[in-house]
């Protein structure tokens, strides 16, 4: 009889233990199941964000912080006819026709970058594979949690049809104004 409580004490540590290890795969399954519940809200976050960027006219992109592309949303190919890859590596400057742009106008864009500014609606001239074709960018510099530029990250747009429309406007007035004169 004196064995019993001896053995009863010796088994109080094993119970005890087990009882830890319950809780405590209780708890990892209780956070496993918040991590699946985390990870579903996000993957339906992704499909809202890829459905509004298939039906959306612009494309996204980001570069480095060198200022070379390092991606390009695969909408790019439907609009514009040039698949992501063929960006990645180059800078604007690289991809852009900066002869096409008053000489001040590109200084000014690329001191804002150097600046790490934001810049909204620079239109430029893309030389691609398939010619020449008019782009139109905006975007917003991002930093890691120190502080430190790690690139930017923007949207650009077509825009080929809308500058050759304002090019005829331009020529257009011209013309009317030559006329007015002459008259």
């Amino acid at each position: 009889m004196a064995g019993k409580p001896v053995q009863k004490a010796m088994n109080e540590p094993i119970e005890s233990e087990l009882e830890r290890l319950r809780e405590r795969v209780a708890s990892l399954e209780a956070e496993l199941d918040a991590g699946k519940q985390r990870e579903s809200v996000l993957q339906a976050e992704i499909e809202r964000w890829e459905a509004f960027a298939r039906i959306n006219p612009v494309w996204f992109w980001e570069t480095d912080a060198e200022l070379r592309y390092t991606f390009f949303s695969d909408n790019v190919l439907d609009l514009v006819g040039v698949p992501p890859e063929w960006h990645y590596g180059k800078t604007r400057g690289d991809i852009g026709a900066p002869k096409s742009k008053s000489s001040e106008a590109w200084d000014g864009h690329l001191e804002t970058l150097r600046n790490r500014e934001s810049f909204k609606d620079f239109i430029f001239e893309r030389k691609g594979p398939d010619g020449i074709q008019w782009m139109c960018s905006s975007g917003v510099p991002f930093f890691d949690k120190q502080g430190n530029f790690k690139g930017y990250r923007g949207i650009g747009s077509y825009v080929t049809e809308r500058v050759a429309t304002q090019s005829r406007i331009d020529i257009l007035l011209a013309s009317i104004e030559q006329l007015d004169e002459m008259f």
